[in-house]
């Protein structure tokens, strides 16, 4: 039965329209509205529209070939009317896997998982009005291989074929609308990825923004204390130098053995004393940074070279590996990285016990640069790990050693300064490894 001899109507929902004069066969059969509809007009006119819309439409039967195209499947496919008319779907259109087996569109393996066959088997089968689904697709175009995206929308409607001797036959077609949409998809997945950089972005500049903050804080927190502590020290030094000078004129004098044993534990505690004090007057000049370019190669064999008499009296053994990398000029205080290194070394010299061993090894990221500072001491305990940089919080000690529990909070306030970070590892009874991160370029103003 030939579709220009029919009568069409869909059944949802119920359209109506009147076209005259249809060119598809010789017998020239009206195809009458099936009810009140606005739009009217000749069999040309509605065929104008259709050819020029923009997605290739056909109309297949229950046999599942093709009854009748538009130029959109041309544009689109790159096929002749007459290569795809009374065909199956796949061969017309020249689907890449219609060729995978002798029988033609939908009997190889690939059309079991065919978008356009199973959205046109699931409109034929299924009582919605409509379907609709999207894929990839692969054709032969133009003689070439080539992938397109598609939505692929089928639309059930019944022909009423008035010329049938036995009267009105009704039988199933399907509307369907094929759209190229792989520039939407890739609009879409380019759109997703942009999203994506974007969100990355925002978290990056969170992130920058809450450590700016953080640091902000430090710096006002660490002002705060800087000037409580160098009032202390004033009101602390003045009877503290009394006490020295008593002191002095004392031991000068006749004294019992056992008068020269408590003065001399009352000597070490004035000695304890002006060591806090001096920490907490380095403390108030923590953020005023004399920035000059440090070669960091050469700041740490200066380290080692004053260390080294102790070094050879505990006999320690201390390692250097600096990275091969070409390493840029830093700008930091010269000084007090000296004391960040100072301290975390003489640390570990107070961990150790018998043949001990450190190592301090440099790499470079590029952005930062890295020192670690390990040893083979003691380790520090589980309990004080959390709080090692805070003030007054000492470190793992052999037996009879006792510091001030203040170079470490000093180390991690120096280096917080420069915009860097300081880490600890540690394992009791094997050693504690200290890496410092500080930041290659100009330091920024967080004050």
């Amino acid at each position: 039965m030939a579709i220009s001899k029919s009568k069409l109507s869909f059944v949802k929902p119920r359209v109506a329209c009147s076209v005259n004069k249809p060119k598809l066969s010789k017998n020239k059969s009206a195809i009458r509205p099936a009810g009140p509809t606005p739009l009217s007009g000749d069999y040309d006119f509605l065929k104008l529209v259709f050819e020029n819309m923009p997605v290739a439409i056909a109309v297949v039967d229950e046999s599942r070939k093709v009854r009748f195209i538009n130029k959109g499947i041309e544009n689109i496919f790159g096929v002749k009317e007459e290569e795809v008319l009374t065909k199956k779907w796949g061969d017309g259109l020249r689907c890449l896997h219609s060729s995978e087996d002798p029988r033609g569109c939908g009997f190889s393996h690939s059309c079991q998982h065919c978008l356009v066959k199973n959205t046109v088997e699931d409109a034929f089968r299924g009582n919605q009005p409509h379907h609709y689904q999207e894929g990839t697709f692969t054709f032969i175009i133009k003689n070439k291989e080539q992938t397109i995206n598609l939505g692929i929308t089928a639309i059930k409607f019944m022909s009423n074929d008035s010329d049938e001797p036995s009267g009105p036959r009704r039988e199933p077609l399907l509307l369907v609308m094929a759209q190229d949409i792989t520039e939407l998809k890739r609009m879409e997945r380019l759109l997703k990825e942009i999203n994506l950089h974007l969100e990355e972005k925002v978290k990056e500049k969170s992130a920058a923004l809450l450590e700016a903050q953080k640091r902000l804080l430090e710096t006002e927190r660490l002002a705060t204390l800087g000037q409580l502590s160098a009032g202390l020290v004033h009101e602390i030094n003045n009877p503290l130098c009394g006490i020295s000078n008593y002191l002095e004129l004392i031991t000068s004098g006749r004294i019992t053995e056992e008068q020269q044993k408590y003065l001399s534990c009352v000597s070490q505690g004035v000695e304890i004393i002006k060591s806090i004090t001096g920490n907490l007057l380095d403390l108030a000049r923590v953020n005023n940074l004399e920035l000059t370019e440090v070669d960091i190669h050469e700041l740490i064999k200066e380290v080692v070279v004053f260390l080294k008499p102790r070094l050879d009296r505990e006999q320690v053994k201390i390692k250097t590996i600096f990275s091969n990398d070409k390493f840029p000029l830093i700008r930091v205080d010269k000084n007090k990285i000296k004391q960040v290194f100072l301290n975390i070394i003489i640390n570990a010299l107070e961990a150790i016990s018998g043949e001990g061993r450190i190592e301090l090894k440099t790499v470079s990221t590029g952005r930062e640069l890295m020192i670690s500072i390990s040893d083979n001491g003691i380790g520090i305990p589980a309990d004080k790990l959390p709080h090692i940089f805070k003030p007054f919080v000492s470190g793992a000690k052999k037996k009879g050693k006792r510091g001030t529990g203040l170079g470490l909070f000093m180390a991690a306030n120096i280096i917080s300064a420069h915009q860097g970070d300081i880490k600890v590892e540690t394992k009791p009874g094997a050693g504690t490894k200290f890496v410092i991160t500080l930041p290659v370029g100009e330091l920024r103003d967080v004050t």
